[in-house]
Order: structure tokens, then sequence, then C-alpha cells
């Protein structure tokens, strides 16, 4: 390549032309080695776009001379590097960067170029009014698309080195394009904020526009959705080619689509209806762009059908079968299109369409052989995907020398591998509802009837269908299995397609157990004697087999009886099966652990939830303790990702802190599969560091080690549904006591772990669910009009009418659909009486144990003590589960139980009980302070009453150090007596001279508690007490809650719930201002959820809408039984939810105001309102 030198005066003018063109050639080429890169990526050749990049980084480097240019490609190389999986190349590249994006001579010099363009605008005054009369016209047309060049960079020709200052805006944009497809967003909006500037000042309106763009789809992936589409509506003014109106209907579609705003996809139908029509006629205006406009429209066309698709699946009414298979026809012009057009990747995507619409045929379909019909198809459209991706990656994989490509993963062969992991998850599904149908069928049927249809099945009657259906079944297997084994060479490199085959792989290898046990699947969950015998004795199914066979013989004519060696025979074909079963199940067995490795290494949780749950399958009730450990470690799993959705919708707003920020771009890099790159890790490496409800989060395989930490008093009964809730698992848990018993012996208390699996119908519970959700709508219902008669004499109109129409659901109804549900579990649920209550004798030690001060005195001798009895029922359930009424279960009001608490997972109570390192390395002890002894004997009750005794394995919570906010508003109505402030203000002052005079708070109006108040009060209690209208969270800022660490906060009571009209007022008003997302937050058990991962140890809140005086009466008997007599927070509320008009103590004035009340008929919805999530035994002192 020829020298390149500055022209000067010297230098005759042919030459300095003939330097000019060396120059215009030279940034040509690095044009035109940009749209080779994009063609290459196009054709799914991204390890040839690495040597192409590097030969722009040495252009611009060595030849143009510019530091920024030369950055742009080496930030494109990290991208792509990152895109191969080549994670050391990328992070060289990321550092040889650094991170300054715009250096001050970029700025210096852009700068004198704009001075330089203001200069000229004299000369160009003339055309000015001509060029906005234009832009006017254009505007007036709607998705007018414009004719709009690409800008190539300029050298700067006064130097001949580096870039002249008006390319600088253009470079800019360019690397933020690459920035934002790295997830870097800050330095993305820096460069796009400054090169905005810079296109107005240059009056270059179609680059200002694409700068808009990106500054929306910046906007949009921080989830501002509204200034999104405010860019968005500024971009499309300015205008742009038909690229620009392509690219910006996609992103306002996309923005659209993630709002929570009811019909969201017919807006962004008719948005691209609207794209289409302007660009049929562009079709005929340039005749030229033909090929380019008509993959726009095909595509679009295909993007509203995809989403009319997922409306189906989505839908709780099936879809009329014409309405699915005129989308189906539609999807299969559009694939012809696809086709015509050369865009064949397109029909991949199109083919998986009408799959998800065969199989919606196949749901709904009654007639067994056109179900069969439809599974056929949607079937062989997956395989038909498959075999297409298949091809491309062999041509692909044709042009490229496999011998330095071994560590590599592309894109390309992770979208194959996610077609086949679909293909092999639809195959083991249709083929475990295959055999699952077959033995009840055989069940049905005795010996001589499954002998005949064996003889009698002619495949030759079948029909075309029958016959492809029986193929399939015979052949499912085995293709599930050829798939898998093709999987191995594409996850190299790619942690989560890796941890999704081996979970399919077990899946698989344990379906194929299931098929050659002899035993009914459904007997390794059954607990008769019998079914345990047969399981761990092979001899059993020989003797079964004789015993089947000679009732056969008996029954049968002498000339057809067997001899007595066909008998061994089929013995020891039994014990072959059984064998191979067994040899099935531990092959199963191990990969599923390599399984849950690999996901939890990786934080993975959905996968190792799965896999947790096909261990469970594997075990089943042969070993009840592996099994709880699983269903425990998938409970964990399943409810940590339900966790994770509630915190990020509570973080939406990327603006509100530094947490919200860092999860919003963890999540962003998740979804994209970039954890494992520089920036993911250093996320998750400062989140761990910042953010408590990020640690509350993790689940490790240290799970397995969790239930050695239980309290022996605690009993853990884990109710957990199938992701598809056909099923649902249980098991019960207890700590192992050893009691020291005479002659220095001991015995063995707890009940063996148990464990269950209950069939259940999903629509049943969805409607159990429904049931509930409109219980606790008329409960809502119910409270306003009554405040609304108080306040203002009169009814909302129209709730008499509605209560007219519906029905009104009560809770004892909601009560009887649960325990029919349930009523299978109660045996494991239940704690036996019999052994909670049994004395244990023990030699005089000269020290008196510890005594529950609920129980009796034992009237036995005085070396008998009562053990540590797990009578603390904690529910570890799912969040659909949580909706219900637990407590109220028949079977825990049987027995000696004590205390029942709710928990979100095994994880999550470990979370709580675990004691936290100090600074120094130390463990922070927790329990009872160093003068309890003496805080014991001062905080007595009142003369007369019960000496206030906490039980000795409490947790104790210092009441010196309790915070309270109440009614800050002053929104209550009603009787004063009944006023939060009024009932709050007794409670101090009964408890004055023990307990409460160290309180501090907010009482009413007077003193109205800020942002900042509540969270200094938050933050820097033992205790705290909320007795308020509404909601909790609709008092406090949601995203500066979530960011808060309340580990201190053992305890923290929330009486709300209640309402008034002035309070729904205020609660409208703030609506108005909010996300969509924000309302779903205030229901109780997300609140629950949001206040457990920021460390809270118990909660004790209202599960519906409540009254004023049910709020007052709690608070109450709250205080009472948790002050005075010094109850543990689990017990007292269940003295609440127990309690009846008969247990109220009518010394209180406020219960004797609600003596009416409680001696009515229906009392469950005040009585098991109030519910426990977390430790039931702290205790004040």
């Amino acid at each position: 390549m020829a020298r390149l030198t500055s022209p000067d005066a010297s230098v005759p003018s042919g030459q300095a032309a003939s330097w000019m063109h060396a120059v215009f050639q030279i940034l040509a080429r690095l044009y035109f080695l940009d749209h080779l890169v994009k063609a290459l990526q196009k054709m799914c050749l991204h390890e040839l776009t690495v040597p192409v990049l590097q030969l722009g980084l040495l252009i611009s480097e060595s030849v143009v001379g510019s530091k920024g240019l030369a950055d742009l490609y080496r930030l494109r190389l990290a991208h792509v590097c990152s895109e191969l999986k080549l994670r050391e190349a990328a992070v060289q590249h990321e550092e040889a960067v650094g991170q300054v994006y715009i250096s001050e001579l970029e700025q210096a010099r852009k700068e004198i170029a704009l001075k330089k363009e203001k200069n000229k605008e004299p000369l160009l005054e003339e055309s000015l009014p001509a060029l906005s009369e234009q832009a006017l016209a254009a505007h007036s047309v709607e998705m007018k698309p414009l004719e709009a060049r690409d800008k190539i960079l300029k050298m700067n020709g006064e130097t001949g080195r580096g870039l002249d200052g008006t390319s600088y805006p253009h470079l800019w944009i360019l690397k933020a394009e690459v920035l934002l497809e790295m997830s870097l967003y800050q330095p993305a909006r820096l460069l796009l904020s400054e090169a905005h500037l810079a296109f107005q000042e240059l009056d270059e309106p179609c680059a200002e526009a694409q700068c808009l763009l990106l500054l929306a789809q910046l906007a949009r992936r921080e989830k501002n959705y509204g200034q999104a589409k405010r860019m968005i509506a500024q971009a499309q003014r300015l205008g742009g080619d038909e690229q620009f109106w392509y690219n910006s209907t996609l992103t306002l579609a996309d923005t659209l689509l993630s709002t929570e705003h009811s019909g969201r996809e017919a807006t962004v139908c008719h948005v691209f209806q609207k794209l289409i029509s302007a660009l049929k006629i562009l079709k005929k205006e340039r005749p030229n762009r033909m090929p380019l406009l008509e993959f726009m429209i095909t595509d679009l066309e295909a993007r509203c059908l995809s989403l009319r698709v997922s409306a189906a699946q989505e839908s709780a009414v099936p879809e009329p079968a014409e309405r699915l298979l005129e989308m189906d026809d539609s999807l299969l012009d559009i694939e012809r299109r696809f086709s015509d057009c050369g865009y064949k990747e397109n029909c991949v995507d199109v083919k998986l369409e009408r799959a998800k619409l065969k199989r919606l045929h196949a749901q709904n379909e009654k007639d067994e052989e056109q179900k069969a019909a439809y599974y056929l198809e949607a079937y062989g459209l997956l395989q038909s995907a498959v075999a297409e991706e298949e091809r491309r990656f062999q041509s692909v994989q044709a042009l490229l020398s496999l011998h330095d490509l071994q560590n590599v993963n592309t894109p390309l062969m992770r979208k194959l591998a996610r077609l086949k992991l679909g293909l092999v998850d639809m195959a083991l599904g249709l083929l475990q509802s295959i055999w699952e149908e077959a033995p009840g069928q055989q069940h049905e049927q005795g010996s001589l009837e499954k002998l005949l249809a064996q003889c009698l099945q002619n495949t030759g009657d079948d029909t075309s269908v029958g016959l492809q259906w029986f193929t399939l079944k015979r052949t499912l297997a085995h293709g599930a299995l050829a798939q898998l084994g093709s999987l191995q060479p594409l996850s190299v490199g790619c942690v989560e397609i890796r941890a999704r085959l081996l979970g399919l792989a077990g899946r698989a290898v344990h379906l194929l157990a299931v098929q050659a046990d002899p035993v009914r699947p459904a007997c390794y969950w059954e607990e008769e004697p019998s079914v345990g015998a047969k399981l761990s004795d092979l001899r059993s199914l020989e003797l079964e087999a004789e015993e089947e066979d000679a009732t056969k013989s008996s029954r049968d004519p002498p000339s057809s009886r067997a001899a007595p060696e066909e008998h061994g025979r089929r013995g020891g074909g039994l014990k072959r099966r059984m064998v191979l079963a067994q040899r099935y199940l531990a092959q199963a067995s191990e990969v599923l652990l390599q399984c849950l490795h690999v996901a939890l290494g990786s934080g993975l949780l959905d996968i190792a939830a799965a896999a947790s749950l096909e261990m469970v399958e594997c075990v089943g009730a042969l070993d009840p303790m592996t099994t709880c450990q699983f269903l425990a470690l998938s409970q964990s799993c399943s409810a940590s990702e339900t966790m994770r959705d509630v915190l990020l919708a509570a973080t939406a707003n990327t603006s509100s802190s530094q947490l919200a920020a860092l999860l919003q771009l963890q999540h962003q890099l998740r979804r994209r599969e970039r954890t494992t790159t520089g920036l993911g890790t250093s996320v998750e490496q400062r989140l761990a560091a910042v953010s408590k409800a990020w640690q509350n989060l993790c689940v490790t395989e240290q799970h397995f080690n969790l239930l050695n930490e239980i309290p022996p008093t605690f009993r853990i009964l884990f109710l957990h549904l199938s992701p598809d809730r056909s099923h649902l698992y249980s098991a019960a848990y207890e700590k192992p006591k050893f009691i020291p018993v005479a002659k220095g012996k001991v015995q063995h208390m707890g009940g063996p772990c148990k464990v269950m699996r209950l069939a259940v119908s999903p629509t049943a519970f969805s409607h159990l669910l429904a049931c509930a959700q409109e219980f606790r709508k008329q409960i809502q219902a119910q409270v306003y009009a009554e405040d609304l008669l108080l306040s203002t004499g009169s009814e909302p109109e129209g709730l008499q009418a509605a209560e007219r129409e519906h029905p009104v659901q009560t809770l004892s109804g909601v009560l009887e659909a649960l325990e029919e549900l349930l009523r299978p579990l109660f045996p494991m649920l239940c704690v036996s009486e019999a052994r909670a209550q049994m004395p244990v004798a023990v030699a005089d030690s000269g020290k008196s144990k510890g005594e529950d001060p609920q129980r009796k005195p034992s009237t036995g001798p005085q070396n008998t003590v009562r053990p540590e009895v797990a009578d603390r029922i904690v529910l570890v359930a799912d969040r659909h589960l949580l909706e219900l009424p637990l407590e109220g279960l028949s079977v825990f009001s049987e027995g000696t139980i004590s205390s029942v608490s709710r928990e979100f997972s095994l994880q999550m109570l470990w979370n709580r009980l675990r004691k936290e390192e100090t600074a120094g390395g130390g463990v922070k002890k927790e329990g009872r302070s160093r003068d309890s002894k003496k805080r014991s004997l001062a905080k007595k009750g009142k003369k007369g009453s019960f000496p206030r005794v906490v039980p000795a394995d409490c947790i104790i919570v210092d009441s010196d150090n309790f915070k309270f906010i109440v009614d800050p508003y002053e929104e209550a109505q009603g009787p004063e007596t009944l006023t939060p402030a009024s009932i709050t203000q007794e409670i101090l002052e009964r408890f004055q001279d023990t307990f409460t005079s160290r309180w501090v708070g907010h009482l009413g109006s007077k003193e109205f508690p800020s942002q900042a108040q509540w969270e200094q009060a938050l933050g820097s209690c033992s205790g705290f007490f909320f007795y308020g209208m509404e909601c909790f969270l609709s008092h406090v800022l949601v995203e500066r809650l979530v960011a808060m660490n309340l580990q201190e906060c053992q305890l923290l009571v929330l009486l709300d719930l209640a309402r008034s009209y002035q309070s729904r007022r205020r609660r409208m008003e703030r609506s108005e201002h909010r996300s969509a997302s924000k309302p779903s937050l205030e229901d109780p058990v997300e609140v629950a959820i949001l206040l457990s991962l920021v460390g809270v140890k118990s909660i004790l809140a209202n599960q519906w809408s409540t009254l004023l005086q049910d709020n007052a009466l709690r608070a109450s008997v709250l205080w009472e039984n948790l002050l005075a007599v010094g109850k543990p927070v689990g017990e007292t509320v269940r003295l609440l939810q127990e309690m009846s008009g008969d247990e109220a103590t009518m010394k209180d004035r406020v219960l004797l105001l609600l003596q009416p009340q409680l001696q009515s008929s229906e009392l469950l919805p005040t009585t098991l309102n109030l519910v426990l999530y977390g430790l039931p035994h702290q205790a004040i002192g």
C-alpha cells in the first residue's frame, strides 16, 4: 500500500487528488469489511469474522491511526469472541479498550468541526426552507420511508491521520450498537447522548433518528417503557429508510409487549399491519428493493401469527378448531414465502409455531385417533425443523476447518441444540403419557385377555394414522436417545445446554427403568407392607408369577397347561427385568446427580428443580429420607425462581437504586446467556456484596446438609406441586432425638421421615384457587361496604345486586374443598398425641430442665422430664398453595400442635435460622441476652396473674428496641376506641412499666414519617409494628425497601389491609403514578416474600382484607400474650387462629366491645386471617 502523507502547498494538485483518493479507498475498504462481517454473521460463519475484524483493527491502528476506530474493532472482536464462548479472548479485547470511550482528542476535534459547519450556515441559508418543506411533506405521510445512504467515515484532511471531526458522532453510534449487544449500558448511553447532540447541530435527521432508536432500545432494556415509546415516536417523526422503519417498529412492539397492559398483543398486531401496508405501497415505488421488502412483509405477518398462537396457548378457554386450522394454513403459506425468498432459517421458526398449534389441537381433541394424528404432525414438524437446522449446520461446518475449533460454541450450534432439546422433551412427554396409559389398560384386563390381545393384534387392520402411531410408539425411546447422543458435541462450552442435556438424559433413562420394571410405578409410593416386601425381595416376583400361572392353568383346559419349566422361565424373566430396571435407575440417578452438580454450580435453579423432582420419582417411598432431601431441594430451587420474579418486579425501575440496576442487568445477561462473561461475573459478585435479598436467593449443594440444622422442636411438612399440577408431593420430617434414660441408655424419639405422592386434578386445583381468590374479592368488597356505611350511612351502589347475581364464596366452602384435596395426606401431616406426650424417665442430675409453661406439670415421679417435642409445625409450601387457608385444616386441630407457621422453602428457613458472622470473623449469638435473668424477674405480669416464663428453646427479641408506625395518614373511621392510634396508645400505656417504655415510633399523622424515617425505623430495630390502613407496601417505596438489609429485624407485625373511603382514594391516586407491575406486589404473599428476602426472621401478617374491629382484637390479644404472658410468636398466632367466643377474656375493654362478634357462628375469616411466616420460636424478652 502506498505511503500516505499530508498534502501541502508544495504538492502538485494532481498528487493531492491522488492522495485524497487513496485515503477514500482505505475507509471504503473498512466500510466493505464491515458489510462482509455482517454477511458472514448472517450466514452463521461467526468464526470467519474474527480474521476480518483483525484486519480492520490493523488498518485502523497502522494506516488510519485512530484509536477510537481501533477500539470499535476491539469491541466487535470482544463481542464475537463472547458469542463463540472464547472468554479469555473476549476479556483481553475488552481490557485493551479500557474504560474511556470518548477521548479528549475526539471531543476537541468534534467541537472544531461543528464550529466550521456553523460558519458555513449562511452559504446554505437559501436552501434551508426548501429542506424543511420537504421534511414536513414527508412527515405528513405516515410511515413513508426515506432514501438514506450509509455514512462512510472521513479521514482528517489536514493531518492525514485520524478521523475527521464530523465522523466522530457516526463512530460513537457504531460503538454504542456493539456496547448495547454486550449489555454495557452506561457507556452506550454516554456515546449516544453525545452523538445525538452532535447530529442536532449537524442537521442530519436520519442519523439523529437512528441515534434516538438506539436510545429507545437502551431504555427498553432498562425497563423505562414510557421513555422508550417517546423516543421511538420522536425518531419516527424524523424518518429514515425502510430498514429504519422495520427496526423501529420491532422495537416499539417489544416495548409494548413488555408492559402489563391488557390487549397489548392486539395493539402490536395493529402496528405491524400499518407498516405492512406502507411496505406494500413501497414495493411498487422501489422495485429494486423488492426482495428485502417482501422479506419484511412476510416476517411481520409471521410475528402477528406468532402472537396469536401465544395468546391461544395462554387462554383459559380453548380456541375453536376452525380458528386453529386457519392460523395453521396462514403459517404454511408464510413458510412457503420464506422459502421462496431464500430465508430457510425463518422456515424453522415457522415450523415450531405450527408444532405448537398441532399440540393445541391435540390437547383440545376428544377423539383418540384424531388426537394421535395431531401429535404425529407436531412431532413430524419438530423433526423437520431439527433436520433443516442440522443440514444448515453441516453445510457451515463443511466450510470450516475443525482442527482449531474444538472449544468453540457458535450461536448456530446453540440454536440446533435447543431444537434437539425441544424434540427430546416432546418425545419423552409422549412416551411417558403412552406408558402411563398402558399399565392401566393392562390392569383392567385379565391374563387370558392380555394373551388374546397380543395374539390378535394385527397392524394390517390399522388405519394409516394408527399404523404411524404404532410405529412412533416403538421408536420414540430410540429416537430420543439418539438425539441426546448427538447433543454431546453441541454442548461444549455452554453450561446451560449441558445441564439440560443431563437432565433430559436422566429423565429418559428413568422412563426406560419404569418400562422395564415388572412392578407398577405407583407401587413405589404405596405404603402397604406387601408392596415393600415385593420391592425388596426379587424372589417374591418369581413366586407371584408362579401363582399367577397356577391360577391361569387351573382355569385353562389340561391340554393348554404349561410345563413347570415354563413357570421357572417366566420367573427368571421377571427377575431379569427387575435387575435391568435397577441398573437403569442407578444410571438415571448418576446422570441426574451430575445434572444437579452442573446446575447448582451455575445458578440454573429451574434445571436443578426439574432434576431434583425426577430424583424424587426415581427413589419414591423406598428411601423416604433421600426422597425428602431431593423434594426439599426441588422446592427450594423453584421457590427461589418465584421469589426472583417478585424481586425483579419490585426493582423494575432501574433508576431507583443500585440494586435495581444490577438486578435488571443480571436478568438481561441471564436471558441472553452472558452470565459467564466478565461483566456477568462482576455483576453477580457485586450483588452478593450489596444485596441481602440476592444472598437469600442462592441455593447450593450445601442444601443437602440443611435438615441437620433444623431445631428438634420443628416438624417440617413439605407440600410441592409438579409443574403441570398433576401431582402433589408431600414429606414430613422432624429431627431424630436421642433421650438419655435410666442406666446410661438412650431412647430414640421422633417419628420416621414420611413421603407421599398424591394425584391431583389440575382443573380442580385451579378451581380451588379461583374460589379462594373470589373469597378475597368478596371480603374486600364487604369491608369497604361496612366502612362506607359507617362514614356516610349508605352502601356502595351495585354491591347487593352483585351479591345476588353471584353466590357468596365463604371461607368454610374453600376449606371444605381444601380438606377434600389434602385428606389422603392427613395421616402423614398429623402429630401423634401419644408420641408427643410420652414422658421419659431420666437419672436425677441435680438440675431441673426447662419446662414448657403451656404444658401441665407431670404427675409422675420427680425424675421424669418431658423431652423436646416436635410440636411446632412448619408448612413449607409452594406459592400457589400459600394462597389457601392451610392453617384451617382440621388435621392441625388434633394432637398437641403448639404452632403452625409458613415457609417458602427449606433454604429460606435455614437463612432465617443462620447466625450471621460478625466483622471480626466470629458468630453473632442469637438467644437470650446476658441480663436475661434480670429482665425475666423484672418483667412480670400484673399482680395475681401467672408468672412470665419464656420457653428455654426460644430466640429472644429485645423488647427495648421496638419501633412502630401506626396509621400515619389517620384514615381509620369508626368508633374512637377501635382506631389503630387509640388501640396502640392503650397498649403502650398498659405495658409502660415493663416493656414499652423505650418503644419509639409515629402515632397518627402528628408526626408523619418520611421515607427516610421509614427506612431508619425498619433498619435499626429488633422488632417492628405497623398498624394501619391498606397494604403495608402502599406506605413505603418498595424499590427502597428491597435494597435494605433487615437481618436485625427479628419480628415484624403487620396489622394492615383494613380499608376506608380515604385510604381507598389515596391508594387509587398513588396507583395512577405507578407501573402496571407494582399493584400485584401488594398481594399479601408477595409482601411476605419481599420482607423475607431482606432478612426479617418472623412476619405476622393478614391474608385478606379485614375490619377495623378485627385488627383491634388481634392487636390486643397479640401484645397481651407476647408481652404479659411471654408466649412465642407461633403459639400466640395459633391462639388467635383457634379462638372462639367462649375463650375471649372479657377483662379487656376492647374484647368486651367485640363480644357480639366473637359469639357469632362464622368466625373463620376473623380467626384464620393472621398467619405467621418464618420462625415460630421467637419470644419477646
